[in-house]
């Protein structure tokens, strides 16, 4: 659930950091599609639209409005991700509340 609600933002927020990483993984999720672009943030970007594309055919939620969450819990949720410092540490673009905050507006 956390990934259909947010893992597209995320991955869109980490995209300057780790485009090449994602286009090799659009050579293998989808390889007809990324066969046809040249550059790492084509195959990115390609690879993005395919996870949201997904997460709608699969009906699964994808915007935290629709969990009754409302707006003014986004802070909230902003600082106790922070928290969340094994995974953070991990990312490949640092991340402060602010970023964090951008995230969770995105998928609002």
């Amino acid at each position: 659930l956390s990934n259909s609600l947010v893992l597209p933002h995320v991955l869109k927020f980490n995209a300057p950091a780790a485009a090449p990483l994602y286009a090799q993984l659009a050579d293998i999720i989808i390889p007809n599609i990324a066969s046809t672009l040249t550059t790492a943030e084509e195959k990115t970007a390609a690879f993005i639209q395919y996870l949201e594309d997904l997460i709608i055919n699969l009906n699964l939620p994808n915007r935290l409005a629709s969990l009754d969450i409302p707006q003014s819990a986004l802070t909230i949720l902003a600082k106790d991700a922070l928290k969340q410092e094994r995974l953070l540490v991990n990312n490949p673009r640092p991340m402060n509340e602010a970023d964090i905050l951008a995230i969770y507006h995105a998928a609002f």
